[in-house]
């Protein structure tokens, strides 16, 4: 993304990532969101936060992750971080991922609803591949939203 010219920012409501929003020349940038929205008033916000700025939200790509992957990616990034790997396997483990995977999913979809609401296009990103095919579709769907500009 940053090679083909796209800002990235992180959380819309980290101090540093408002400041970038409101510096950006909207005419000469596009700028790439992560994690937005997690509710409604988060949407609102960002809204608010962009009104007048000349920025003009186009759309969403969202990575769709099955469960297991999903799952599997949790605990070999727990592993990398230390975690003892056969607590981290342990089917109580298991059901504890399995939580926190319903809770991003729970987050995704209202994050879609928001983006729908608004008429804006939602670009999905398969990531059931090796992460460099998923960085392959994710610069797809960034020059999809360069055609929509």
């Amino acid at each position: 993304a940053v090679k083909d010219g796209v800002h990235v920012s992180g959380s819309i409501f980290s101090s540093i990532a408002e400041e970038r929003i409101l510096r950006a020349r909207p005419s000469t940038a596009t700028m790439m969101i992560t994690g937005l929205p997690y509710s409604h008033e988060d949407w609102d916000a960002f809204l608010k936060l962009v009104d007048g700025s000349g920025i003009r939200p186009i759309g969403s790509a969202v990575l769709d992750v099955d469960e297991r992957t999903s799952i599997t990616r949790m605990s070999q990034r727990d592993i990398r971080r230390g975690a003892d790997p056969e607590t981290v396997t342990s089917s109580e483990s298991y059901l504890a991922y399995q939580k926190r995977y319903l809770g991003l999913m729970g987050r995704q979809a209202v994050r879609l609803d928001c983006y729908r609401q608004a008429g804006l296009e939602v670009i999905s990103v398969f990531a059931q591949r090796p992460r460099e095919e998923v960085f392959v579709d994710f610069s797809d769907a960034m020059s999809r939203f360069k055609e929509v500009i």
